[in-house]
């Protein structure tokens, strides 16, 4: 499993409350200073929690990550 495999997985998973915007599923290394800036509430609530997901999967030794 991917990182991106995982952020749609969380994505179909976790509960948020509000429409998805484009962070919710797009890698948060390729998000720039500049669009953090401009974000409203619910695009940073968003990458924040993309973020939180890839640092979560990051800790994850390769032997136990998914395979699917």
């Amino acid at each position: 499993m991917s990182e991106y495999d995982v952020l749609v997985f969380a994505a179909r998973i976790l509960k948020y409350g509000y429409p998805a915007t484009e962070y919710r599923t797009r890698h948060p290394d390729t998000v720039t200073p500049a669009e953090i800036a401009a974000m409203d509430p619910h695009e940073f609530s968003d990458f924040a929690t993309a973020q939180s997901v890839i640092d979560d999967f990051r800790t994850i030794p390769p032997a136990h990550q998914r395979t699917d």
